[in-house]
């Protein structure tokens, strides 16, 4: 007669922990998988707090951000943030490592935008943080009209920690060549000038670089009978009447005649309108009526 197994055989027991251990193999890397991406789904969101707690400190402190492309970034710590009120920075732990959380925001502007990036070190570690400043009177890119004076901007600089420092320059360039002065007489000249100073305590210089253009956005001047304003006259009926000759004068120097339109029948007493019209090289027009009433 058979007797009932009691327990597992040797051979039975091994087999069971082979058997465990790879169930094991298996889960471990995937339970460790999730918990990795729930630490960096919090970081992330931690992160997207920091940013937008960065966004509320650029509003209230506008003058400090940068305001021009080649202005230098602005490096936001998580103590500024913390003395402003809008983040408790004891509270702050990077999830990854249950640490306190360290880091730095570099703000910039690029593309007519703000740009917020959380970087994972102290802001003292940024040297460019330490770059002067130099601010131009009209920005980057200028404009200036063919044929008219150019007088070139005020320019300051300033180191990081707010002192003034001396600027030097302009150093002109135009179709890569240097240049001693800006001509206007030529539309659609380039100009580059660029300035430069040096924050002579810790070494650091900086250069800055403006556009500037020549450009025609003045509509031509349209004169008839001594008047570039429209006009009434009165003629007689009966009487001969020619039109009268338009002289167009445009900031351009450019030779321009104006087009007309209309006619007068002095057989006819009415009122007749006679309209001229000009445009120069850059598209800007003008118009003149002149109305004739015959009588």
């Amino acid at each position: 007669m058979n007797q009932k197994k009691k327990g597992f055989t040797l051979i039975e027991l091994l087999a069971v922990l082979v058997i465990l251990a790879f169930i094991l193999l298996a889960t471990v890397p995937a339970v460790s998988g999730i918990l990795s991406r729930n630490k960096q789904r919090l970081y992330r969101e931690q992160v997207n707090l920091i940013i937008k707690t960065s966004k509320d400190w650029a509003l209230q402190n506008s003058s400090m951000v940068p305001s021009d492309e080649q202005d230098p970034p602005y490096y936001l710590s998580l103590e500024e943030l913390a003395n402003e009120g809008l983040i408790e920075s004891s509270n702050l732990k990077d999830p990854r490592t249950e640490q306190d959380m360290h880091g730095c925001v570099r703000i910039s502007y690029e593309k007519n935008q703000y740009s917020y990036e959380f970087l994972e070190k102290d802001c003292s570690e940024f040297t460019d943080s330490l770059l002067p400043v130099i601010h131009i009177q009209g920005g980057d890119n200028q404009k200036v009209e063919i044929n008219a004076p150019y007088t070139l901007p005020s320019v300051t600089a300033t180191s990081a920690s707010g002192e003034s420092l001396a600027v030097t320059g302009p150093v002109i360039k135009t179709n890569g060549q240097t240049v001693t002065e800006i001509k206007t007489n030529q539309l659609r000249q380039v100009y580059t000038l660029t300035y430069s100073t040096t924050d002579t305590s810790t070494g650091y210089q900086r250069n800055y670089t403006m556009t500037l253009t020549v450009v025609d956005t003045i509509s031509p001047v349209i004169t008839v009978l001594g008047s570039n304003q429209s006009q009434t006259i009165e003629v007689t009926k009966g009487s001969t009447f020619v039109t009268p000759t338009a002289t167009v004068t445009d900031n351009s120097g450019d030779s321009i005649q104006a087009t007309t339109s209309g006619s007068v029948n002095t057989s006819k007493t009415g009122t007749y309108t006679i309209t001229y019209l000009a445009t120069d090289n850059s598209k800007n027009d003008t118009a003149l009526i002149l109305t004739v009433k015959v009588v």
